[in-house]
């Protein structure tokens, strides 16, 4: 009886021992293949920064460029100047040197003295040959609302003028206006402006 006894609890524990065993065997496995816990130790953490890519150059765009027409130089034709006038004392502001003119031509500008008595200026258009086609004269004109060209003159008799000539060229040649005063001394030209145009029939 007493080994029966001790067998059934051998019997037991044998039975016991192949229910664990496997579940030890599993829990090593476990443990096995788990690894390690990571550590900070050691480890690194690269980090990789995009590397920018160049824009495509595109070829230099071609443009056209169209630049002002140079006006070509006039022949001067104009007589001699008897009394050139200064810069600040008489200004022809219209025509301009190589402007084509046709009839009627339109002259204005500034003088020093010609509001005085109203004396005004005279204007000529000379042809090529240097003979007058026509003479006339330029009375002056309110100064309000007109601006006075840089360094003239100004004076209480200081005045612009404007006058529109006749003139029959017959055929385009090289001309000349001429602008200026009268002396009162001897009626001669004085403060003479000279200015080589175009004249065009």
């Amino acid at each position: 009886m007493m080994m029966r006894h001790v067998l059934g609890r051998w019997c037991v524990g044998l039975a016991a021992m192949a229910l664990v065993g496997p579940l030890l065997f599993l829990a090593c496995q476990d443990e096995e293949t788990a690894g390690p816990e990571p550590t900070g130790t050691g480890l690194r953490i690269v980090t990789s920064t995009p590397i920018p890519t160049a824009a495509p150059t595109l070829p230099p765009q071609l443009t056209a460029t169209t630049g002002t027409p140079i006006a070509t130089p006039v022949p001067n034709v104009c007589p001699e100047n008897p009394n050139p006038a200064q810069p600040n004392v008489m200004v022809v502001e219209e025509p301009r040197p190589s402007d084509h003119l046709t009839s009627p031509a339109h002259v204005r500008g500034w003088g020093v003295g010609i509001g005085f008595e109203s004396q005004g200026v005279h204007v000529a258009i000379y042809d090529s040959t240097g003979e007058p086609l026509k003479e006339m004269m330029g009375p002056p004109l309110p100064k309000e609302g007109r601006s006075p060209p840089p360094g003239m003159e100004m004076s209480e008799f200081t005045a612009p003028f404007a006058v529109d000539i006749a003139f029959s060229a017959g055929v385009s040649q090289p001309g000349c206006v001429r602008v200026f005063g009268i002396s009162s001394a001897d009626g001669r030209p004085v403060n003479v402006v000279q200015v080589p145009v175009l004249l065009q029939p």
